[in-house]
């Protein structure tokens, strides 16, 4: 990268950031709900469930674990005892957060085989930032160095998936009109497993279960006793959310699940995407079962009167962060 930090100092964690921990919340006592709630672990930024206890609501904070793992969360969320939720002493943006999680990920090896991480080690902690001539934090600069980061993210993308951003060109209006059902070689419900019904032996192993919901993708359990199992496919709530699921899941019966031979990750979030458009004609009780949306019409771009696959492919890969995805 072109931009580099010549003057570099040490500074505590504890000069830019208050912190706050989060209550203890045994898994006997949570209520099933919508918000999402992190505990200790490195998968799913942390968060292990959705819940409706009543908890202090942070957003756009980072957490950090027992373990360590520090993460950015930009949306509404609770959290457990074994988290430590900072607070910024001054207003930093989104790159600022994401360098510093950065930052505080490298010292996790320090908070393995039995040593955890407590307000005692954030008091202590010391990173290394960039320093400006008047001695204060060189915010700029790191923000510069975050920007510059995910243009060459997105260069390399083009370059590893030889895709030119010239290339793509999105012609609306030459697309072609399909209805819902013509589009997918199979819809599938859902089938319905009620909470109480639902079971979670570790040991058995957990899949995920998807109900309709807004929140993180239509995730709301893990289970162990699924009724059917799929993959790569998207999923279509009754609230008329689309969303991709690449992992083995399973789904409630509030959920349609549409499949093609030929659809890639990348092609179904473009689907998903113009699906989306329409969610808002299943509100105010009316839901999206499958004869309120079978003969629904949405565009595509097509190739041979039939959806262009590898089109719709190939122009999620050429954007920024799809490397990622």
């Amino acid at each position: 990268m072109s931009i580099k930090f010549e003057n570099l100092g040490e500074i505590l964690l504890s000069e830019i950031f208050d912190v706050r921990r989060g209550k203890r919340l045994t898994k006997e006592d949570r209520i099933k709900g919508q918000l999402p709630f992190v505990t200790a672990g490195e998968n799913n930024n942390g968060i292990a469930e959705f819940v409706d206890n009543d908890l202090e609501i942070f957003e756009n904070k980072l957490s950090i674990d027992m373990f360590g793992n520090c993460f950015y969360h930009s949306y509404k969320f609770g959290c457990d005892d074994n988290i430590l939720v900072l607070f910024p002493k001054i207003n930093f943006n989104e790159n600022f957060l994401l360098f510093i999680a950065t930052l505080i990920n490298q010292d996790r090896f320090r908070y393995r085989f039995g040593r955890q991480y407590r307000q005692k080690d954030f008091k202590k902690q010391i990173i290394k930032l960039p320093f400006d001539s008047n001695g204060q934090i060189d915010i700029e600069s790191i923000d510069k160095f975050m920007n510059e980061f995910k243009m060459r993210e997105r260069e390399s993308i083009y370059a590893n998936n030889k895709i030119s951003l010239n290339a793509i060109n999105l012609d609306i209006n030459s697309w072609q009109e399909f209805k819902m059902i013509e589009i997918f070689e199979e819809i599938i419900r859902g089938r319905r497993l009620k909470s109480e019904d639902r079971k979670h032996n570790i040991d058995r192993g957990l899949t995920l279960y998807f109900s309709a919901s807004e929140l993180d993708n239509g995730l709301t359990d893990k289970i162990s006793n699924p009724l059917f199992k799929q993959k790569e496919a998207l999923i279509y709530t009754t609230f008329g959310d689309c969303f991709y699921v690449e992992n083995e899941f399973t789904a409630s019966d509030e959920i349609n699940i549409f499949k093609h031979s030929k659809m890639d990750k990348y092609s179904a979030l473009f689907i998903a995407t113009i699906i989306n458009q329409n969610k808002y004609r299943y509100r105010f009780g009316r839901k999206a079962f499958f004869n309120k949306f079978e003969n629904e019409i949405i565009k595509l771009p097509s190739k041979n009167g039939i959806p262009d696959w590898k089109f719709m492919s190939d122009y999620i890969i050429s954007l920024s962060y799809s490397k990622h995805i």
